[in-house]
């Protein structure tokens, strides 16, 4: 399942990679590299297509070269990332406390 890209699904890509992973709306991979570049239009860069090529991103997603087919979506895993979405609570959230958890004990 893809769902649009937001800036609050930060964490769920950073913690739960297993689950939630940046793509282009052609399904191309993304790796957010940078959230908070001194831009205020165009503050994530993203290293896209295996690392090829490096584009500038609005908090939403969108492209700053305007190609639609370069914005950025967030493919989630049918199984426990659908799971999380219908049941009504922040998956990812969750993985990310266990694993702090893991780290803790």
């Amino acid at each position: 399942m893809t769902i649009p890209f937001d800036k609050i699904l930060r964490g769920q890509l950073e913690y739960a990679p297993e689950i939630y992973k940046a793509v282009t709306r052609s399904g191309k991979t993304a790796r957010v590299i940078c959230w908070d570049r001194g831009c205020k239009e165009f503050p994530l860069v993203a290293l896209v297509d295996d690392d090829k090529y490096v584009y500038f991103y609005t908090d939403s997603g969108e492209s700053a070269n305007g190609n639609k087919w370069l914005d950025l979506m967030v493919e989630v895993t049918e199984t426990d990332g659908e799971r999380g979405f219908r049941e009504g609570y922040n998956l990812g959230f969750e993985l990310a406390l266990r694993t702090q958890e893991k780290k803790i004990r």
